[in-house]
């Protein structure tokens, strides 16, 4: 007897609306009531799509460059395919300590734009 097969749908969300969710330090006093409405729905509709009952499936659209990035990187994921287990890990090791490195300057430059930023939690 065959499993039928379970199809998932991931939660489509934006990637401006992802930004505004890990802004951890934006206070609730500088959004409106619509935003932080906004903000209570799509955090709910983010932990159940992540939680024991749901897909664990996000679809982020709308993200800056997306497709130069997707062109550069494709090409390169045959090769990290084929490097063995050691080599590809110092990669990804690299590539996770690049990713942090550039979050926190895009985050040490939107402090300069929201200096408000530090004065609560998102947490309203």
């Amino acid at each position: 007897m065959e499993a039928e097969a379970e199809i998932f749908e991931p939660l489509e969300i934006h990637y401006s609306d992802l930004v505004l969710l890990s802004s951890s330090g934006v206070s609730c006093s500088y959004l409106s009531l619509e935003e932080q409405e906004k903000i209570e729905t799509i955090s709910g509709a983010v932990l159940r799509a992540l939680g024991p009952s749901g897909p664990g499936l996000l679809s982020i659209t709308g993200v800056p460059r997306a497709a130069a990035l997707r062109r550069a990187l494709l090409p390169m994921a045959r090769e990290l395919a084929l490097l063995d287990k050691k080599e590809r890990a110092e990669v990804l090791k690299l590539c996770r300590w690049m990713m942090y490195r550039m979050w926190h300057e895009q985050d040490r430059d939107h402090d300069k734009t929201f200096p408000h930023k530090n004065a609560g939690s998102l947490k309203c």
